[in-house]
């Protein structure tokens, strides 16, 4: 196992709550754990605004239930690479934590699958009433039909974005709203070209994933929601010739991508876009992190977002969650912890510092403690009013993870030939296992 950073974070009073936020005791869970063991929370939320987020959150958790004594386990990686590495050691080792925050959904399927994961449906899905204010999407992202629900979530993050420099589409006389589909959009960047010092769009194609998520989003705008379904369900065949149609406007794109996609990471494309290298950049919500943290860069005035082009009515997202392991070492302050998570407090806290969007339908966003930036008001919004939500194979939350593994092998040949023949049939064959 990776090595892991830990730190006991202790209560500080006598007083309790049980995590529905109103500070009531609840004499069949308490505050502490029946097991004597310590909560252990392993996380890859290390530093920036998502250390921010983690800790806002476990302060409200520790005001809620003040005798549970918690060890933080911060386990850093790229892309909870850390996490995964270290959380698949334990987990099959039969030495799970308390719970940790990362991914639900099918990245789950091995532990599901295993036996390794526990039921939380009644003691805190049905005891809080989180069916109600949280997505069918996001609840489904959390429940095992054989095991019932296993996580609750604490964060969404908008995947299908375009952000644009404001300054430089002015220049060119561009204006992002008015861009219909992602063809449309190749047509935007070339008069970016044409009447700027600007690239079209700041892109990394190091990696497949970032390659991935582009056509994925694509797909998406340039047709719909029912075309985008048939893709992830690998009804391939079903939709050949629009396949084939979003994958060449990928191709295309590369003629607007900064000189330099294939050597650098989707980080320094970013930087590219704040740099104002680029007119637009294509990413997660996550990059909205990175923003926030340049000097004179601000929302409205240096850069602003739309959804990608075509797909305004579909909010296409990444969830994050809290897991509860069977055989848990702290069964009582674990469920007390998820309990906490899907409060009100504990989604405002956490979103307002990270960058994301909490996962229920009814949170005061507006709240005096907890600002929520222009741009994530926006955003919930957005997810309030989208006809339908969704994921993506890119981030391994829609399919079984060998097909995920699979379209990320097509995808990592396809971003250094651009061969849409190959590509079509690799994606056919993908969803075979």
């Amino acid at each position: 196992m990776g090595a892991i950073t830990a730190v006991a974070i202790a209560g500080c009073s006598d007083d309790g709550g049980n995590g529905n936020g109103n500070g009531d005791t609840d004499a069949d869970t308490g505050n502490g754990d029946a097991s004597g063991e310590d909560l252990e929370i392993m996380i890859a939320w290390t530093g920036e605004d998502g250390g921010q987020g983690f800790e806002n959150l476990h302060e409200g958790f520790q005001e809620e239930y003040p005798d549970v004594e918690t060890v933080v386990n911060d386990n850093p990686g790229g892309a909870g690479t850390g996490l995964q590495t270290a959380l698949d050691t334990r987990m099959f080792d039969n030495d799970p934590p308390g719970t940790w925050g990362f991914f639900p959904g099918p990245d789950l399927t091995d532990y599901a699958e295993g036996g390794l994961l526990g039921d939380v449906s009644e003691e805190v899905w049905e005891e809080e009433g989180l069916e109600e204010p949280i997505p069918e999407y996001l609840s489904d992202l959390c429940y095992f039909d054989e095991i019932g629900y296993v996580a609750v979530p604490i964060e969404f993050n908008r995947l299908n974005n375009l952000f644009y420099n404001v300054e430089i589409v002015e220049e060119a006389g561009v204006d992002p709203e008015a861009i219909e589909t992602p063809s449309d959009l190749t047509d935007a960047m070339a008069q970016v070209e044409s009447e700027t010092d600007a690239v079209g769009i700041a892109q990394s194609t190091q990696e497949p994933w970032t390659v991935l998520q582009l056509w994925e989003t694509v797909l998406l705008g340039e047709y719909d929601f029912e075309t985008y379904t048939s893709y992830i369900d690998g009804e391939i065949e079903s939709i050949e010739d629009e396949v084939r149609d979003t994958l060449e406007i990928v191709v295309d794109y590369t003629d607007y991508n900064n000189p330099d996609a294939g050597s650098v990471d989707f980080t320094e494309a970013t930087s590219q876009f704040i740099g104002e290298e680029a007119a637009f950049l294509h990413d997660g919500q996550w990059a909205v992190g990175n923003f926030t943290r340049a000097d004179d860069y601000e929302y409205d005035e240096d850069w602003h977002a739309v959804a990608y082009p075509g797909s305004e009515d579909v909010f296409m997202g990444q969830c994050s969650a809290f897991m509860y392991p069977a055989d848990n070492p702290a069964p009582e302050a674990a469920i007390n912890w998820l309990r906490y998570t899907g409060t009100n407090d504990a989604q405002i806290r956490f979103n307002s510092a990270k960058g994301g969007i909490p996962c229920r339908d009814d949170a005061p966003i507006d709240d005096d403690e907890w600002e929520f930036s222009e741009h994530q008001q926006v955003m919930y919004d957005d997810f309030l009013e989208a006809d339908n939500l969704t994921g993506t194979i890119s981030h391994n939350n829609v399919t079984l993870p060998q097909i995920s593994t699979n379209v990320y092998d097509v995808f990592s040949a396809f971003s250094g030939t651009w061969d849409v023949d190959d590509t079509y049939e690799g994606l056919v064959d993908a969803f075979d296992i």
